[in-house]
């Protein structure tokens, strides 16, 4: 199987989401099976991983700006994998991703204008 983890939170400074994605990732590096192959996309320019198998690749895209990264850049680098399955761990899936997904929504308040939680574009890119 061809596994993907679109992991761009791991360019973020700090944070509690950063560290489940990195935590996640050296979880599914450790247990994965040889008949498998890991990609972790990310935009953060530092090698995360310390990479021993040769099933596991480090995907790299360029670029700091969320937007444009998730939504123009990610799409056709995430498809050219040809993954079985993509893992989008940090709340938003791109549009045009081929392959089967799986998100986790950290926090919901993004979606409940009452609590006024977050700026006003984040909560529209969301």
């Amino acid at each position: 199987m061809r596994i993907g983890v679109y992991a761009r939170g791991l360019s973020e400074r700090v944070g509690g989401v950063k560290e489940y994605i990195r935590c996640m990732c050296q979880a599914l590096i450790e247990e994965l099976k040889n008949k498998d192959e890991l990609f972790i996309i990310h935009n953060n320019p530092q090698k995360l991983f310390q990479l021993r198998k040769k099933n596991i690749h480090e995907i790299l895209l360029k670029g700091s700006n969320k937007f444009l990264i998730d939504f123009l850049k990610a799409p056709p680098s995430i498809n050219k994998l040809n993954l079985d399955v993509c893992w989008f761990p940090k709340n938003v899936i791109p549009f045009g991703i081929k392959a089967k997904k799986m998100v986790t929504v950290h926090d919901l308040a993004y979606f409940m204008p009452k609590y006024n939680a977050y700026r006003v574009l984040d909560t529209l890119y969301m």
